[in-house]
């Protein structure tokens, strides 16, 4: 009677294992590991991760709270910039700036980051953070008042990843600083 109480029991566990794995009872078994190397996206696999990695980061940092941010500019009916990326953690993320080459250098870059600076004060971010590789592109996020904070050297080969960061100030519920770009 205890022996099948017991066996019962090691059954019940292995389900949990299965199930639950946040609560295990048995040590991880090396042995009966197996990695693969995907050179074709595993989309279940890959959502899995996605989502016990996202939980995990929720449970110790508060939840994402992600949400698009794009920003585009037109003439007429022809696209001629935009601003694309997100806020989370109430950070926005620039992922990609646009400039239709015509329409450099006159001030539609440093518009488009203006929006996308007021849009974050909107949605009570903290600042804006991007990244380039593009030495012109460095000066014109320095001019623009964001900071260089880090830099991948190579990436891509022959050239630096830099990594900038604008720090959004707030006085009291208004906002001190933002002004319309010129």
């Amino acid at each position: 009677m205890a022996k099948t109480a017991a066996m019962t029991h090691a059954a019940r566990a292995k389900a949990a294992i299965v199930l639950m794995p946040e609560i295990m009872t048995e040590k991880p078994n090396a042995e009966k590991l197996s990695i693969f190397v995907c050179r074709v996206a595993d989309e279940k696999a890959s959502a899995q991760v996605s989502d016990s990695l996202g939980a995990e980061v929720a449970a110790r940092f508060g939840p994402r709270n992600e949400r698009p941010l794009s920003i585009h500019a037109y003439d007429g009916d022809l696209l001629v910039g935009g601003l694309e990326g997100c806020t989370h953690w109430r950070w926005g993320y620039i992922r990609q700036l646009w400039v239709e080459t015509h329409w450099r250098s006159h001030g539609l870059g440093r518009r488009l980051l203006w929006e996308a600076e007021a849009e974050a004060h909107v949605r009570d971010c903290l600042g804006l953070y991007l990244d380039t590789f593009d030495s012109e592109a460095e000066r014109f996020y320095e001019s623009c008042g964001f900071q260089r904070f880090g830099r991948i050297d190579d990436f891509p080969p022959g050239h630096t990843r830099r990594f900038f960061y604008k720090r959004l100030v707030r006085s009291g519920n208004s906002t001190v600083g933002l002004r319309s770009p010129q």
